[in-house]
């Protein structure tokens, strides 16, 4: 390097301005203006413009945090919150974090959205509130028995007739409040907890729309809550104390007797566990469509009555002797009914020797066209199996079951090849019976159907019966069914 250029040199950097290093913190105003900040307080540009000189952080960038900070961070605020119960997390709203917000003022966060004319329209503002599914209840056990007698008994009269026209006088109970509305009374026994489950099912007068999935759902979860507790009730009621704490004792002392009040007057208390398992077995075939449970009601409640020798009838006639027959022959229809719907063979002998129970009486057999002057007297008129409605109803059920088991025997017997041709001439001879039954039930067709639902003399009961057993022997013939096979396993056996 010469002279004269090393002259030059320092003649420019003696003139030279020394430089300013970009800040990190530039104001708002020179970051607008893309002028460079000296970040002083008050900095020199807006000091010399006289303008407000005001720092924001950026939005944008920023310095880079490695992963080591970052992971300190999560492991950080992980440490600082609270670990929940896992059953918390069912609850509803479980996972929301909590507004830190003073209660008190999060009504008026959006006061200075609306200016005016908000008060006018919310006064004319009235919000829609959907309408909860309800469900029938009851207020007293007396309410409860009048509806059985409405809706039940004329198709299922496992009680005895009524002493009074029953009323009905339903409540209502919402989804929403889950308690009774005009009372304080649930119902408790066995037997007034299975009419219940099975009544809830009825949709309550001037529902909305009892048909809405909402509605079904509420009524069937209802139903089931009280068939629970009605079946817990009955291993309640069937409970010794003493085999807790000395089996021994238990197994010697007699069972304890009853000391409530009877649910029916004129039915002791120890039989209301053995009406409502067959109560029971109705619900949940008809309503759940469980054949299972349906078959395990209906043995409980006929093992329980063959204990209490309902099956046979005793040697005196008492208050109790009509709702004893009922209950034995309903629990029978029940096991019946069971083997039939699941093609399965009973548990008891349909004609067992030990069934001596006489059947139970409906008054208005005394009336169907007969005079007292035709016979000695209607107690023997009433003897006459032609003018009685539960022999009828009884033989169609014993018709059933014995197609119900010819099937299962013909089947066996298909796949053995043994005994076929005694089995097709039983099925003959029971064809034969169920045409002498059917024709039999032609002949019971109401002429002129009472209007009322229920009356003392249990016409409408007899009517009901009656068109039930002719159902059963009038059923359709499957015409999906491959008869023609059987047309050709049946050519070849000469009867």
């Amino acid at each position: 390097m010469d002279k004269r250029t090393s002259e030059n040199l320092e003649r420019r950097d003696v003139g030279k301005r020394p430089i300013t290093r970009p800040v990190k913190l530039a104001c708002l105003a020179c970051r607008r203006s893309r002028t460079r900040c000296d970040g002083k307080e008050v900095c020199t540009n807006c000091l010399r413009k006289g303008q407000e000189c005001a720092y924001i952080p950026s939005r944008r960038g920023g310095a880079r945090t490695g992963s080591q900070y970052t992971q300190r961070g999560i492991q950080k605020n992980c440490e600082g919150k609270q670990t929940r119960p896992l059953e918390q997390y069912v609850e509803p709203g479980a996972g929301l974090r909590k507004l830190e917000d003073n209660v008190q003022d999060s009504d008026f966060i959006f006061d200075s959205i609306f200016q005016l004319g908000e008060d006018a329209i919310m006064s004319d503002f009235q919000p829609s509130r959907p309408m909860s599914p309800i469900v029938r209840a009851y207020q007293s056990d007396r309410d409860i028995l009048d509806a059985y007698y409405i809706y039940i008994h004329p198709y299922f009269p496992i009680l005895p007739p009524p002493e009074l026209t029953p009323t009905d006088r339903p409540i209502v109970i919402s989804e929403d409040e889950q308690y009774l509305n005009d009372a304080d009374y649930e119902p408790s026994s066995s037997l007034s907890l299975s009419i219940s489950a099975i009544l809830s099912l009825i949709p309550y007068p001037n529902n909305g729309d009892p048909l809405s999935a909402d509605a079904v759902v509420f009524r069937r979860k209802h139903a089931e809550c009280l068939a629970q507790s009605a079946l817990e009730s009955v291993n309640i009621e069937t409970e010794l104390p003493a085999s807790s704490t000395s089996p021994a004792q238990g197994l010697s002392d007699a069972p304890d007797a009853y000391l409530r009040t009877p649910f029916h007057p004129h039915v002791p208390v120890d039989l209301e566990s053995v009406i409502a398992l067959s109560i029971l077995s109705v619900y949940e075939y008809a309503q759940r469509g469980n054949i299972r449970r349906m078959r395990q009601r209906a043995g409980q409640a006929l093992m329980a009555a063959m204990d209490m020798s309902l099956h046979s009838e005793p040697e005196k006639s008492d208050e109790y002797t009509e709702s004893r027959r009922r209950a034995w022959w309903m629990t029978y229809i029940c096991v019946c009914q069971g083997s039939i719907v699941s093609v399965t063979e009973p548990t008891i002998s349909m004609e067992d020797a030990r069934f001596t129970t006489q059947y139970p009486t409906i008054r208005a057999d005394l009336n169907v066209g007969i005079t007292p002057t035709d016979f000695p007297s209607l107690a023997e008129s009433y003897r006459r199996s032609e003018y009685q409605t539960w022999p009828f109803f009884i033989d169609t059920q014993r018709a059933i079951m014995s197609a119900t088991m010819a099937v299962i025997e013909l089947d066996k017997a298909l796949k053995t090849g043994i005994g076929l041709q005694s089995k097709l001439e039983r099925n003959r001879e029971l064809d034969n019976e169920i045409k002498l039954l059917a024709t039999k039930a032609d002949e019971y067709l109401p002429q002129h159907p009472g209007t009322s639902l229920l009356d003392l003399e249990e016409s409408v009961v007899a009517d009901c019966l009656k068109l039930i057993g002719r159902i059963k022997v009038n059923r359709l013939v499957d015409t999906s069914f491959p008869l023609e096979g059987l047309e050709g396993i049946f050519a070849d056996i000469t009867l």
